[in-house]
């Protein structure tokens, strides 16, 4: 099956880059180009199903664009296309050496900030504007299929705090497993929790484990460090 594609982005050369991967694929053809939001939303109506990559800016400029899509339009998958600046990139690095530096809460903001946003905005995933013809392709068949695009702790943590439609294929932090991330956002250590929650030191470390490995986080200080940006 060919999957519809619409694409409404600002930049002209950015909107024929995607064009031009998504029509050269056996899998995706472009449906729709849009480059006024005022009509966006009137055409989606035309498609059954389709996946719509919208540019960022266009859900800046109105913060309820997305969540409207979504209502009027539950079959219609959403993927906003972000960009990361350098200086972005280097903060994700030192998140990722979580046991070398502690980060503050507007360092943890600014990691990855417009895909969170758009996440929590009910969007189903986010792409960077630099990302190669065959992975545009690759992640718009997984949007289709029901998958988040994003980090995996992202899109766990975004079934956890706005929900998620019952196909997509993310895995569940249970409300047990989101307490115990509290409390690392607090900074207990495990004994602690475990006084705190009424549980077993070793049942704290299996609950730490299984976040870990729902979420991808490399140890529990990312764990709380992505706790703490959610308020959990």
């Amino acid at each position: 099956m060919v999957l519809d594609v619409v694409i409404a982005v600002k930049e002209p050369l950015l909107r024929m880059g995607l064009e031009s991967a998504l029509n050269e694929a056996e899998t995706t053809r472009v449906a729709h180009v849009a480059d006024d939001a005022a009509r966006l939303e009137d055409s989606l109506s035309r498609f059954d199903r389709a996946v719509l990559i919208l540019d960022v800016r266009y859900r800046r400029d109105d913060p309820e664009l997305v969540p409207r899509i979504v209502q009027m339009y539950p079959d219609v998958r959403v993927l906003v296309l972000v960009a990361h600046s350098a200086e972005e990139c280097a903060v994700r690095h030192l998140a990722e050496e979580g046991d070398q530096v502690r980060l503050t809460y507007a360092a943890m903001c600014d990691v990855d900030e417009c895909c969170l946003m758009s996440l929590q905005n009910q969007a189903h995933g986010c792409l960077r504007r630099e990302i190669d013809a065959d992975d545009v392709v690759q992640a718009v068949e997984r949007i289709a299929a029901g998958d988040v695009v994003a980090e995996p702790w992202m899109t766990v943590l975004r079934r956890a705090t706005v929900g998620s439609n019952s196909s997509e294929k993310v895995p569940t932090l249970t409300s047990r497993e989101l307490d115990v991330m509290g409390l690392l956002a607090k900074g207990l250590g495990n004994k602690a929790i475990g006084r705190e929650l009424g549980i077993k030191e070793q049942t704290v470390k299996n609950y730490v484990s299984r976040i870990r490995s729902k979420t991808g986080l490399g140890n529990r200080v990312q764990v709380g460090l992505v706790a703490a940006r959610y308020h959990l």
